[in-house]
């Protein structure tokens, strides 16, 4: 079962359990103010839909869901049944279960009410969380700093402030100096397909042995909606590397 794939936070010292009520409605709320996309898993973490809280409302100890997209989501709601929610703000991961309350629709858009959970699995540090990539997933990435011919390569982690990718150890890699920028950096999302922006080499590590290198990039002059679709993939990437934890006994 999915909740089986969140461990206790004494092994994940990244990360704590937040269960004051006060501490998660403040949350709660900057995830709304924000208009942060969410993640709904349904059916057990089977099915993935994307999401927002459009309002908290205390008193009926209750938040609104927006519509999920894609659409075959709020039939699924409709049911009730239990849920868990993901969402990432400014680098940040959050993620909670609760309960269905019920469905409508207003002005023929539909909404849901959900319960405002009594745990909050809260991510710590204040850096982009990374989601590692399965080496078994091929997927792509070139890139190209000023004149130079293409770097082809394999995505090995990611996250929305960066990335880094498997390269072959080639005699073009001299110019991947640490602060070089690469004018395009093209990746095959996991999830989300084709995304080309600039990015600024952070570090290399080679590895003779294997005859590669990991360059660590980070990102530059991202707009709003690049960082939807990263954001997008690394939700992605998480719910896969959920889905195959082995389950706690």
């Amino acid at each position: 079962m999915i909740q089986q794939s969140f461990s206790k936070p004494d092994v994940e010292p990244d990360y704590q359990i937040i269960q004051d009520d006060r501490r998660i409605v403040r949350l709660l709320d900057e995830l709304r103010r924000e208009r942060t996309l969410l993640t709904a898993l349904l059916d057990g973490g089977k099915y993935a839909f994307s999401t927002a809280i459009i309002e908290i409302r205390k008193k009926d100890d209750a938040l609104i869901l927006d519509e999920l997209v894609p659409e075959q989501g709020n039939q699924m709601m409709a049911r009730g049944g239990k849920l868990w929610v993901l969402g990432q703000l400014h680098g940040i991961k959050t993620a909670f279960q609760t309960e269905i309350r019920d469905s409508g629709i207003e002005d023929g858009i539909a909404f849901h009410r959900i319960g405002i959970p009594h745990a909050v699995r809260h991510q710590q540090r204040r850096e982009s969380f990374r989601a590692v990539v399965s080496m078994g997933i091929k997927t792509p990435v070139q890139i190209r700093a000023d004149q130079q011919a293409p770097l082809t390569g394999q995505l090995r982690d990611l996250s929305i402030g960066g990335l880094s990718v498997i390269l072959p150890l080639l005699k073009e890699l001299d110019d991947l100096e640490p602060g070089t920028i690469v004018d395009n950096c093209e990746i095959e999302l996991p999830g989300q397909g084709r995304l080309s922006v600039k990015a600024e080499v952070r570090h290399m590590r080679r590895n003779e042995s294997q005859k590669n290198a990991q360059v660590g990039l980070a990102f530059r002059d991202l707009q709003p909606q690049d960082q939807r679709q990263l954001q997008r993939s690394v939700t992605h990437l998480e719910r896969e590397q959920l889905r195959k934890q082995p389950k706690d006994d």
